[in-house]
C-alpha cells in the first residue's frame, strides 16, 4: 500500500510540474502593482537588449501594460484592451505582446518583473515580465510570460489559458518594431514551427472570435534573432554550454643516457631483491 501511495504522490507531481511549458521562470520577482488599463515604466539599467536593429540600455523605457504587451523606449499611453494590429504597426514605440487582450489585475493577481544576472558579470542578462492575473470579461485565472534575454532571443510562455468561456476579445501574440511598420499578415506560429520570417521584423498571430481560438495554452514560442533583421520562430530556447577548460598536455622530457642507466640499475637492484 505504501509504494502505491508513493506511485501516485510522484505520478500527481509529475502531472504539476508539466503543468508549465518546458522553458518557463518559476520566480516571477517583485510585484507592480498595476490595476486595470495601466502601466507601469521601468528602466533597462545595466541590461542591454537589441530588438530590430535598436539597443535599449541605461534610462530607456521598458513600458510594462496589464494588457499583456510591453513597449520598449517609451511610455505606452494606449490603453486598448484587445489586440490591434494597426496598434501594432503604428506605434511610435515597438511592441512585444506575450497577450495582449483584455487583462484585469485590479480583480485578482499582479504583472511582476525580475531580473536575472545569470552569469555573474556587473551586468543584468535576462528581463522576465509575468502575468499572473485575470482576465476582464470572466475573472478566469492565468499565467503569460515572455523573457528577455541579452542575446536578443524573446521567449513568451503560457499557462492556464484553458477557461475562455463568456471572453469575447481579440487576442494578438507577436512583435514589432512599430512605427509605420508593414502588415505581412497574421500567421499561425504554432503551426509553422520553424518559421523564419526573413527581413520582416513584425510577426503575430490575431485570434478572432467568440470565444477566440486561442491554441497557445501551456506551450512556448520563441523569437531568435535571424541576423537579417527579422526572426526564426519555434518552440527552443538556445543554449550556449560554458567553454571546457582543457588542461595543457603534459611535457614528457626525452630520456637521457643518465636517466637509461638509472633505470637499468633499479632494474637489476629489483631481480636481486625477489631471488
Amino acid at each position: 500500500m505504501k509504494n502505491k501511495i508513493c506511485t501516485a504522490f510522484l505520478m500527481l507531481a509529475s502531472l504539476a510540474v508539466q503543468a508549465t511549458p518546458i522553458i518557463w521562470e518559476s520566480d516571477f520577482g517583485t510585484g507592480l502593482g498595476l490595476s486595470d488599463d495601466s502601466v507601469s515604466n521601468q528602466t533597462f539599467g545595466t541590461f542591454s537588449f537589441d530588438f530590430a536593429g535598436t539597443n535599449y540600455s541605461g534610462s530607456d523605457i521598458l513600458s510594462i501594460s496589464s494588457n499583456g504587451f510591453i513597449s520598449l523606449g517609451g511610455s505606452n499611453d494606449e490603453f486598448l484592451t484587445s489586440g490591434n494590429v494597426f496598434e501594432l504597426l503604428s506605434d511610435p514605440f515597438a511592441r512585444i505582446a506575450p497577450l495582449w487582450l483584455d487583462i484585469n489585475p485590479s480583480s485578482a493577481g499582479d504583472v511582476f518583473l525580475n531580473q536575472f544576472n545569470d552569469d555573474d558579470d556587473a551586468a543584468i542578462d535576462r528581463f522576465v515580465i509575468t502575468w499572473d492575473t485575470v482576465l476582464f470579461d470572466n475573472d478566469a485565472a492565468f499565467t503569460a510570460q515572455v523573457q528577455l534575454f541579452e542575446t536578443g532571443q524573446i521567449i513568451f510562455g503560457y499557462d492556464g489559458l484553458d477557461n475562455l468561456i463568456n471572453f469575447n476579445d481579440n487576442t494578438l501574440i507577436g512583435l514589432s518594431a512599430a512605427n509605420g511598420a508593414s502588415d505581412p499578415g497574421s500567421t499561425d506560429l504554432t503551426a509553422n514551427y520553424p518559421f523564419n520570417s526573413g527581413t520582416e521584423s513584425t510577426v503575430y498571430e490575431l485570434f478572432v472570435g467568440d470565444p477566440p481560438l486561442i491554441d497557445i495554452n501551456q506551450s512556448n514560442i520563441v523569437f531568435h534573432p535571424n541576423g537579417s533583421g527579422g526572426w526564426l520562430v519555434d518552440n527552443q530556447a538556445i543554449s550556449v554550454p560554458p567553454p571546457i577548460s582543457v588542461p595543457p598536455p603534459i611535457s614528457v622530457p626525452a630520456p637521457t643516457t643518465a636517466m637509461i642507466m638509472a633505470l637499468g640499475l633499479i632494474g637489476l637492484v629489483g631481480r636481486r631483491y625477489k631471488k
